[in-house]
Formats: C-alpha cells, structure tokens, sequence
C-alpha cells in the first residue's frame, strides 16, 4: 500500500508540473552591461585642400553631438538607459586611400556601429559595405554609388541628378527670359563627369542647346581656350562644376577675355563662403549648396546661435549637413533600440525624420527622396539662397552685370615698412629649399598668380603650382597693388620660408607690402 500510494503522489506532483508549465517561471533576463559612450566614426579631412569643407563640418557635428548629450544622450531600449553620443574622428588628410585605411579603422580598430562623413568619404564606400557598417554622408553627389547596390550607404543631400534638376529648375522659372544656349566646362574628374552628363540630358528636354561643352584637367593655370570657345557659341549660360582655385580662374579669366555671359554657375567652387573675399569678381555666381542658414526647419535657428556663440561667425554651409546627419543617426539609434549594425542599417532605411535640413527618407538605394533644391547667388557679398521660391532670401539677379572692375594699383608699395623685416641672407628661389624655418630675402620671377582661399593669393617664384615658390599675400583685396600686377616681373621677398599647407614646397607668408620688392 505504501508503494501504492508513493506512485499516486508522484503522479500527482508530475501532473501539476506539466500543468503549471513543467517549472517555474525563469528569472528576467538580466539587462547587459551599457557601453560608457556610442561611438560614432566620422571621416573629413582636416588637412589639405578638403580642409575649407572638413573643419566646419566638424564644426557641425561636434555642435550636433554636443546638443544631444546635454539631455542624457540617446534612448537605447536593449541598455534601458541614455547614452551619451562620442565621435570618433579621423583625418582623410584631402587623399582617397587616406580615406579607405581610416574607414577600415573605424571597424578594426575602434568598432564603431555606425559611421558619417562628407566628400572623399565616397572612396571608402566598399569598405563600408565590406565590413556592414552603415554610413551617413553628406556633400557627397555621386549618383553612381547610389547606383551601385550599396545596402548600407545613405546620402542625405544632393546628388549630381538633383543639382542638374535644381538648377534647371531656376532657370526655368524665368520663363520668356529663359537663356537657352549653355556652355560646359568639364574638370575631367568623375563626379564633375558625372554632374555635366546629368545637365546636357536634361537640358535637351527642357529645349536648352548645349553649345559647347569643353574638358580641362583640375588646377589648369590657362583656361582661355575653352572660355574663347564658349564665348564664340555664344553661350548665356556659362556652367562649371570646379574646386575653388579652378573657379576663380574660370571668373577671372573670363573677364580678362570680355566674356560676360548673362549667367555663370560654378557648382563646388563658389558654394565656399569664403568666395565673398573675391570682392567684385565674385559677384552674381551661382552654387548649389546642400544646406544655407536661411532654411526654415525646425532646429535651424538654435543651429545658428550655437555656432555664432562658440565659433564667431555665421554657420558655415558645410555645418548644417553635418549637424543634421548626427541627428539622423541619434533617431535610428533609438528606434533601433540597439547598437547591433544590421538592425541599425534597417532602422536608417525607414526614417522619416526632421532635421535642419528638413524631413529625410530614404529611397530603397539610400539616396535622400526628395532632397531641398537649393540654389545660391552671390550678392553684394552675401551668400543668397535664390532657389526653391519657397526658401529664398533674395531673387535671382538676371542677366548677370558686368562685374566691377578692380580699382587699378595706386602705386607701388611703400618704402618702409610698418615694422621691421626680419634679416637673413640673399638667396634665389631655387634655393629656398635649403632654408625652411629661416629668414631670408627670396629673388626670383613671377610665373603665376592664384587664388586658392579667398582672399588669399599665392605668387609663384620662379614657376607655377607644384614648381615654383610660393609668396602668400594674406588679403589681396586690401593689398595696395593688384597682385595680378606682378606676373611676369622679377621680385625679391623677405620673410620666414615655411612648408607650403599642398605639397610641402617652400612658401613666404607675406602682410606688409615691403615685404615685396619689385627689381
């Protein structure tokens, strides 16, 4: 009986186990440990000619970075907790391969889980794919990589197809006044490539004649052929898509040629704020940037008396794109609702999410739907947003006026200067190498005159960019001799011979007019 009854009572027990769900409840899973910081790997280049676009982009996301973090960070539901955001910054030093080892960094080396950048970012874009983790960039057009069935690469400005449409567009807005011969000048590098192809097809639908289309190689020093080509089509329409110094040459040389077509875009090369410090010559270009400060969407005005407070100056074009990549990522941070890439990846793809540059989605390619067709005008030295009428600060000025020519030297520069030069021996130019890191008084002749950073322009001693020495007036706008006038004459130049920033040749930065002598 006693056996008997053991075996009732352990079927009993083993019923009501099965019943209740064969145990009892398991303890909650505990909450795993949450990182000190979300890294956030982000590419410019601080360094080197893409230094006048990476220093106030990092401007933008530090400021981004900065707004986020005052709150706690960002909600990250598998830590159940805020996490403050932390940017891991590297320097694409202006170079491509530079670009790809540091990319491959953010993933070896830091394990980022997710990644921004602008420009030259674009020569990494296997490398993110490669290693799966999602990139955000901006100021990067190239329609092709978008093309190219990236999963995890998102651009959330313009690309070359949208700047062709947005500029188009203006025009197009004129309506009987419309110009409808357009010339091309084509920098023979891919995206510039890209851009023009865009423009010469949509324009044949829109019934503009393309009239000459001409190619150069980047920082060509003579651009006449191709401006004396244009100007024989009889274009109005004169289009460019070049880096800065190219630009300049483009406005200067074709005014020295009397070529003043009735409009003159140079997409890139004048969306630079520092093109107001070309004065008179700069006046009435049109660019295309990304961003401008006059936007009206939520958080543009917070934007702009941050930047103000900490930097000094107006936000900076580059600054807003930057500001609003980080804001996207903090939003697919917390839809996510963890740091793993691949759910991160699919949170980016379906944001709808507002900005300082407006509301961002995605198409299934990662490319912006819909991006804000901005189109700028240089004003009485202001940059003004002209395009979408809905956005604009001013009109666009059409037909372009005639430049104002530069007042012409009022003489030589004076005989003393305002205080004294620093002593060190007579050598010429070819010299110079020899010399870095002292005084010295430099003779050669001028073989070329550039703008790179306006207002500064370089003189080159003995031959021209990537040959010559190079004689850095800091602002020639305020310099008592046009420096154009100094082409072709021998001078001697005294100051510390330092490193060029491209290149690393010799260079004498000059303020005072006595530092140069003309022999």
């Amino acid at each position: 009986m006693k056996k008997v009854g053991f075996v009732l009572l352990l079927v009993m027990v083993v019923a009501s186990l099965v019943i209740s769900g064969g145990c009892a409840k398991p303890a909650p899973t505990p909450t795993p440990p949450a990182p000190e910081s979300i890294k956030v790997g982000v590419l410019i280049s601080l360094t080197g000619f893409d230094a006048a676009v990476g220093q106030p982009a990092k401007n933008g996301y530090e400021l981004a970075v900065e707004k986020i973090n005052q709150d706690g960070g960002v909600y990250v539901k598998e830590f159940d907790k805020k996490i403050p955001l932390e940017l891991v910054l590297l320097d694409m030093e202006s170079n491509p391969e530079k670009a790809v080892a540091r990319a491959e960094a953010l993933n070896s080396q830091y394990n980022v889980a997710i990644a921004t950048g602008t420009t030259l970012i674009s020569a990494a874009a296997e490398i993110f794919e490669k290693n799966k983790m999602p990139v955000v960039v901006s100021q990067m057009t190239i329609d092709l990589l978008s093309q190219s069935g990236y999963r995890y690469w998102f651009t959330i400005g313009k690309l070359n197809s949208d700047v062709a449409v947005a500029v188009l567009d203006l025009f197009d807005s004129l309506n009987g006044n419309k110009p409808t011969k357009w010339a091309l000048l084509e920098e023979q590098f891919p995206f510039v490539v890209e851009l023009m192809d865009f423009v010469q097809q949509d324009a044949a639908a829109r019934g503009v004649n393309i009239v000459y289309r001409g190619q150069y190689a980047t920082m060509a020093p003579d651009l006449s052929p191709l401006i004396n080509d244009a100007k024989k089509a009889g274009a109005e329409v004169l289009f460019s898509g070049p880096n800065t110094p190219d630009a300049i040459t483009i406005v200067k040389q074709s005014k020295e040629l009397g070529f003043n077509p009735k409009a003159m875009a140079c997409i890139r090369g004048a969306d630079d704020p520092g093109w107001s410090g070309l004065g008179p010559m700069g006046e009435y270009v049109i660019g295309c940037p990304d961003w401008h400060p006059a936007f009206k969407f939520p958080g543009v005005d917070e934007l702009n008396a941050a930047y103000k407070a900490k930097y000094g100056t107006n936000t900076h074009i580059a600054a807003g794109p930057c500001y609003a990549s980080i804001q996207l990522i903090a939003d697919a941070i917390e839809r996510a609702g963890t740091l793993d890439r691949e759910k991160l990846r699919d949170a980016i793809a379906a944001s709808n999410t507002m900005t300082v540059m407006g509301q961002i989605k995605f198409r299934e390619n990662g490319a912006r739907i819909d991006p804000v067709p901005s189109v700028i005008q240089w004003q009485n030295g202001e940059l003004e947003l002209v395009w979408p009428d809905n956005l604009k600060t001013k009109s666009l000025v059409y037909p372009r006026p005639e430049p104002a020519s530069k007042p012409a030297p009022t003489g030589t520069q004076p005989a003393t200067p305002s205080t004294p030069l620093p002593s060190g021996p007579e050598i010429d130019w070819k010299d110079a190498k020899n010399h870095f890191n002292e005084n010295a008084t430099v003779t050669g002749e001028i073989m070329d005159v550039r703008t790179f950073a306006p207002p500064e322009t370089v003189l080159f001693l003995g031959g021209g960019l990537g040959v010559g020495m190079g004689v850095a007036i800091s602002d020639a706008l305020n310099w008592p001799v046009d420096p154009d006038s100094y082409k072709g004459k021998t001078i001697s130049v005294t100051g510390k011979i330092t490193a060029a920033p491209i290149g690393g040749g010799p260079m004498i930065a000059v303020t005072d007019p006595a530092q140069i002598v003309v022999k």
